[in-house]
């Protein structure tokens, strides 16, 4: 006896309905909406107590690869099957009891796409994604080289960012993408053993959010991670959420890398919740907040409006609840970074993708604009505040500067000196070492491969490199690093293909070790 299985009417126009959206390449035109709010009492960007021309940045290392839609420029290495021979400085001690120091760089492949991909395209690969470590001891034979590439088990995360825990032995690291192909969020690599050489661990895939974005390392020896946004099926796309689409989460990871809840546990206050920046204020205050961004969705086609979201949330940080919900206004265009600032009252610097400098008070349940960068839309993304809190170094992502404020007076900010880099170097996370002597910037944001992305700033074509910099003893300034300034990550994995380094983190060892 033969059986029958008849689809009901609606799941046949449901399945045709999916055929036709995967197979939809039409670009759809987005107007660009100019955002004229100019805060009044904000000090202007324009007023700089020093300035460096750009001629003299450019001149320390080489130009940006034009920004265009190919993913693959002119000129990029033949690919070859075995990883080049890294630099060993093993043995190398420091002058005057001084600690090694490394950067740790979470990076993906030009084209990369999940092992679970049902479609393939030009110059598609599964290339894994990877941590390399870069020893930048200074005095080591090895400085600014790659001396240790350690793999995930995936390919295709877009790697994002990344946190030491408090113990500095667990890296965790997150992907934008990995929600795609149904591959875990997060990642954790061994970096107390052999801190030159890490080694990877294990994964997570949260139940109810996705898309990585930040890590805060918890007292406990765990993290608070940030996750943009949902987990939801195709099914319910159809209904009006998507992968990638809202509310997100924050996930609460245990010391033993294992999965302790997704907060908020219940459904209050998440309207809009596509977390991205978070940071956690003192102990004694008891407060932590999150920073909502975009829905990620609708960054791809064929969505033709991305909603960029405006609201801040001030946390409970004992009890994981929303305790406020401040909404910035739709001039802010999406807030990104956030950064406690250590002076004991409980404030925070935000900024958010209109080119504007927030404090966010805790206490005060406030958000006041203090400072205007002047650069129109830009997105902006903040060091950690240093100097007793006084200064903060910024990057600025569509000018491709790079910025040294004086904060020591948040109601008078200064500019105390902006570099321009190359054209479409593309500026973003930036991390200082401890000591606040050096500094890193990654010049790759996100970029849709294969026509995917339609809208700035998830189609542009960066640098893809890391810039090194010197900062001044008394943090008047920063210049580029006298002996490797510049790090080009289109040709340090040749095994590979192009890479794109953005998470980093710095990490010290006593030499003696």
């Amino acid at each position: 006896m033969s059986l029958k299985v008849v689809a009901p009417p609606m799941l046949l126009a449901l399945a045709v309905l999916h055929l036709l959206l995967i197979g939809c390449v039409q670009s759809f035109p987005i107007s660009a909406r100019q955002v004229g709010f100019k805060p009044s009492k904000l000090v202007q960007g324009a007023a700089t107590a020093s300035s460096v021309k750009a001629s003299e940045v450019a001149a320390a290392v080489p130009a940006a690869t034009t920004a265009s839609n190919k993913t693959n420029p002119a000129g990029a290495a033949p690919k070859q099957q075995n990883a080049p021979k890294r630099c060993n400085s093993k043995g190398f001690t420091p002058a005057d009891g001084k600690p090694l120091l490394y950067l740790y760089v979470w990076a993906g492949v030009e084209n990369a796409v999940g092992a679970s991909a049902k479609k393939r395209f030009a110059g598609s690969n599964n290339e894994k994604d990877f941590v390399a470590t870069i020893d930048v001891t200074t005095g080591s034979p090895c400085f600014g080289q790659v001396i240790s590439e350690a793999d995930v088990p995936t390919s295709g995360n877009e790697p994002h960012h990344v946190g030491l825990n408090i113990n500095g032995t667990v890296l965790g690291v997150g992907g934008f993408n990995s929600w795609r192909y149904k591959q875990p969020s997060m990642y954790f690599f061994n970096v107390g053993s052999n801190p030159a050489k890490p080694a990877y661990i294990s994964s997570i895939t949260p139940k109810l959010g996705a898309i990585t974005d930040d890590f805060f390392r918890l007292p406990n020896g765990g993290f608070l991670v940030s996750l943009m946004g949902s987990t939801d099926g195709f099914l319910v796309s159809l209904m009006g959420s998507t992968d990638g689409g809202s509310p997100g989460r924050v996930a609460e990871v245990g010391p033993d890398l294992s999965l302790v809840a997704e907060h908020p546990r219940s459904n209050q206050n998440i309207d809009n919740f596509n977390p991205h920046g978070l940071a956690l204020a003192a102990p004694a205050i008891n407060r932590f907040i999150t920073l909502d961004y975009v829905e990620y969705r609708t960054t791809f086609k064929p969505v033709t409006e991305v909603k960029y979201r405006t609201t801040a949330r001030i946390w409970d940080t004992q009890k994981r609840e929303v305790l406020k919900v401040i909404d910035v206004g739709p001039q802010a265009k999406g807030l990104m970074t956030a950064r406690y600032i250590p002076n004991g009252k409980g404030q925070f610097l935000i900024t958010a993708g209109h080119g504007v400098l927030y404090v966010l008070d805790v206490v005060a349940e406030t958000v006041t604009p203090i400072f205007d960068f002047n650069v129109g839309d830009g997105h902006c993304v903040l060091s950690a505040p240093f100097k007793n809190g006084s200064r903060v170094l910024v990057s600025l992502y569509e000018t491709d500067q790079v910025q040294l404020l004086d904060i020591s007076d948040l109601n008078a900010v200064k500019v105390l000196q902006s570099d321009s880099l190359p054209k479409s170097a593309g500026p973003h996370a930036t991390v200082l070492a401890p000591g606040d002597k050096l500094l890193a910037i990654s010049t790759y944001y996100v970029q849709h491969d294969h026509g995917q992305g339609y809208a700035e700033p998830f189609t542009r074509v960066n640098e893809r490199s890391v810039r090194l910099f010197t900062v001044a003893d008394d943090g008047s300034g920063f210049k580029p690093h006298p002996d490797v300034p510049f790090i080009d990550f289109k040709g340090l994995f040749p095994h590979k293909g192009i890479a794109r380094p953005h998470g980093m983190a710095f990490k010290s060892v006593n030499a003696a070790k």
